[in-house]
């Protein structure tokens, strides 16, 4: 556990990048959302 995985760079985890990504989508569903609903 305490060795660092190789696409762990400069501090920037893929989960953290998964996390912003997955918000972006449901922003993005989101607001079509509720475009479609007026």
């Amino acid at each position: 556990m305490g060795k660092t995985p190789s696409w762990d760079h400069g501090g920037i985890s893929v989960k953290n990048l998964t996390n912003t990504a997955h918000t972006t989508i449901i922003e993005m569903i989101s607001h079509r959302f509720k475009k479609t609903i007026g």
